[in-house]
């Protein structure tokens, strides 16, 4: 009897424990050293861009109008040029275009900005804080203006919440801080190709 329950909990604990926990250590080695095949291996990026995009419109009609008080009392510069003719829908497409490809991640990863802030440059066209960085060879990865990327160690304490929703999909809720019971970020796994892929992340705000 103990051999035939081993026999089925053991595979289950590899592919619902091991596995994915496995490709998600991987996916954030390719964010760290830059590797983009890995990192478009191990996320769907349309799922990602469909879970993200009501983030994105958030972002767009909130930092837009942050954005426009700034500049009206000369607290920050924009590029007219990069806003012009384009409506909230347009911006809400140019900015996941932007951040939501393989190189658009590292560029964010790289940035070390939280993802509330690398959405709304993005979306606002002030992209130089969040996914411009890459574009120059100069600075090392993980620093920003001269700061080094402060790492967010991951542990069980911040797991707040982990459901299997699905014979081969499992939701994760993330907290930041561990010793808060806030989720910060809900992400979704899901068995893909013969590989566990991220298909899914939502901002958890306000909760």
């Amino acid at each position: 009897m103990k051999k035939v329950m081993w026999a089925v909990l053991l595979p289950a604990f590899v592919f619902y424990a091991l596995w994915p926990a496995f490709s998600v250590y991987q996916l954030n080695q390719g964010l760290r050293v830059g590797n983009a095949a890995r990192v478009a291996g191990k996320i769907d990026f349309e799922g990602l861009r469909a879970s993200l995009r009501p983030a994105f419109a958030r972002r767009a009609s909130v930092a837009s109008a942050d954005r426009s008080v700034e500049i009206a009392e000369g607290r920050r510069h924009i590029d007219p040029a990069s806003l012009s003719g384009l409506n909230r829908v347009d911006r809400v497409e140019q900015g996941m275009a932007h951040v939501l490809s393989p190189d658009g991640l590292l560029r964010a990863y790289r940035s070390g900005r939280a993802i509330p802030d690398v959405i709304a440059d993005a979306v606002t066209g002030d992209m130089q804080h969040s996914t411009g960085l890459a574009a120059s060879n100069k600075r090392p990865t993980g620093a920003v203006d001269g700061a080094v990327r402060r790492e967010v160690p991951i542990s069980l304490a911040n797991i707040k919440r982990l459901t299997l929703t699905g014979p081969a999909s499992i939701e994760v809720a993330i907290a930041w801080d561990a010793a808060s019971n806030r989720r910060d970020v809900t992400a979704e796994l899901a068995f893909q190709g013969g590989d566990w892929r991220l298909v899914s992340l939502r901002l958890d705000e306000g909760n």
